[in-house]
């Protein structure tokens, strides 16, 4: 069944309640309100079955959307505490909205790669973490110190190109020079000089990179949904053409997909809204006929909505929107399972 509403419920502090998936006439936690109130469980019960017979509504933007109006709205006859009917006017005007707002099903997608499709199980710091392992004793040193120099560097690095966007594009086109530089850096910090091994301890990382990379759950199954009702796929990355070309062949992407842009190759990055406009015309679609899915807010969904395109936020994690984000997705999924409902005419 579709659910008809995934929001995050806030209290009057604007910290986090709960998460609920709200389907027609039923309400799944995936975190503890207060103490489970059966009053708040029923109050639920009773909106989402004013919602509608037919069990599908289509997408609605972010919570974040709802919650100022939602703070001015009061139900006089509900007898329950503040912070309830302050959830009830949130989920009321949820569904006054989803009442007269309409979205047509796309005739394509829009994929962004890492982060998406393809996840990994290892963390950047983990892995040279366990590169500082392998390498320390070569050069004389404990792992810890290996570690620390390598994550200071890093660090430094980080805040150098921070403002910067040539070196960020610098970043992402020439992934082995800027690793092997912060290597270098970190050795120098401990008075270890070695071209070689920097070079080697940099391969390593890499190997590693590569090795805990894995196919997002159900990614796979989502295409094959998606091809099965022929609809138009392109898959949009930022990065090197070269490490980029070699995730998508270890995975077997490319056969799923009627276009495939990459940063290098076409000479534009994500948020760039021309990228997201050329994978458009290579569809051959308008921006109302397709949806974005992103998981990095920046660089896919507010891109995206630059030129008119829906956009789902890929939350793999389950944190959540940041009360201070400025940019709202449509919608958001956990698992990338939820498309195929969302898909579902």
């Amino acid at each position: 069944m579709l659910p008809l509403l995934v929001l995050s419920i806030l209290s009057k502090s604007s910290t986090l309640v709960t998460t609920a998936t709200i389907a027609q006439g039923e309400a799944r936690f995936f975190q503890p309100f207060c103490d489970s109130s059966p009053k708040f469980l029923r109050t639920v019960s009773a909106i989402t079955l004013c919602q509608g017979r037919n069990g599908r509504e289509p997408p609605l933007p972010s919570w974040r959307a709802f919650t100022s109006e939602g703070k001015r709205c009061t139900y006089r006859e509900k007898k329950s505490g503040s912070q309830e009917r302050e959830i009830y006017g949130i989920l009321c005007l949820m569904k006054a909205y989803s009442e007269h707002r309409q979205i047509s099903h796309p005739r394509g997608l829009l994929f962004d790669m890492d982060g998406v499709l393809l996840l990994t199980s290892q963390s950047p710091a983990q892995s040279w973490q366990e590169v500082a392992c392998s390498f320390a004793p070569a050069l004389d040193l404990s792992a810890e110190a290996l570690f620390e120099a390598l994550q200071r560097s890093y660090q430094s690095y980080q805040r150098t190109i921070a403002h910067d966007p040539e070196q960020q594009r610098r970043d992402r086109l020439a992934p082995f020079e800027t690793r092997l530089e912060v290597v270098e850096d970190a050795l120098a910090s401990l008075h270890r000089v070695h071209k070689e091994m920097a070079v080697e301890m940099v391969r390593a990382y890499e190997r590693l990179r590569d090795t805990h990379r894995f196919l997002a759950p159900h990614a796979l199954e989502v295409l094959q949904f998606c091809r099965q009702r022929s609809l138009a796929l392109a898959l949009v990355t930022n990065g090197n053409a070269t490490y980029q070309r070699r995730k998508i062949a270890q995975h077997g992407l490319a056969s799923w997909f009627d276009a495939v842009l990459i940063e290098e190759e076409v000479g534009i990055a994500k948020p760039d809204p021309r990228i997201f406009l050329q994978a458009l015309e290579r569809l051959h679609l308008r921006a109302s006929e397709a949806w974005m899915i992103g998981d990095d807010l920046t660089r896919d969904i507010a891109g995206a909505q630059q030129v008119g395109l829906l956009t789902i936020w890929y939350d793999a994690s389950g944190s959540g929107l940041s009360k201070e984000s400025p940019v709202h997705p449509d919608w958001m999924v956990h698992d990338l399972a939820e498309l195929c409902s969302l898909l579902t005419p």
